[in-house]
């Protein structure tokens, strides 16, 4: 992540229009117009077909990832106790989850935390109001089929198993934008 002179992170989204290995760099200009040297490359992998998961949640419950399309999109976040971009995303995702679950959304926080901290993990959650269902990937399981890098990443899965949108990092009050994109997935009919 990126930050300006204040220390806070600098965020860009950008949408691919194909798949595949991108190397990433970044360069950042000042309002004099002097810029920086460009950064090293990141390596992220551009999805196509979401490829599916089976993990357990802080309730012992296994899910997996494309039974729950059936119902609608499923929109992952990857997070962890030391993030605090992913908190303050899960913060402000929560009021947006519970106005849109009703209407197919589905939303997996996935900690990935140590395992030693799956009861920390449980214990935060609750502290802070989420009733997101969170499942746990100490081995970063997920985190591998998804090339997740940074905290929080967060990864739209379409209904026909496609990702449809990604996102790196968060800034507080990015959660209108991502409800706007979000909308755009749901089914036509709510749920019954």
């Amino acid at each position: 992540t990126l930050a300006d002179a204040s220390g806070s992170p600098v965020l860009d989204d950008h949408v691919w229009s194909e798949t595949g290995m991108f190397d990433v760099r970044a360069q950042a200009r000042d309002i004099h117009g002097i810029e920086s040297q460009w950064s090293d490359p990141a390596r992220i992998e551009v999805l196509g077909r979401a490829p599916n998961f089976l993990l357990t949640s802080t309730g012992s419950e296994k899910i997996e990832l494309y039974p729950l399309l059936a119902s609608g999109p499923v929109f992952l976040i990857w997070w962890d106790l030391q993030s605090v971009e992913g908190i303050g995303m899960l913060d402000e995702l929560q009021p947006v989850y519970d106005s849109l679950a009703p209407l197919g959304l589905n939303l997996l926080a996935i900690s990935l935390d140590p395992a030693t901290d799956g009861s920390r993990v449980k214990s935060f959650m609750t502290s802070r109001g989420w009733h997101v269902p969170m499942l746990l990937d100490p081995l970063s399981i997920s985190g591998a089929l998804y090339s997740v890098v940074t905290r929080p990443t967060s990864v739209l899965v379409s209904m026909d198993t496609m990702v449809v949108y990604t996102r790196f990092g968060f800034n507080q009050g990015d959660a209108d934008s991502i409800a706007a994109e979000l909308l755009k997935w749901l089914p036509s009919s709510p749920r019954g």
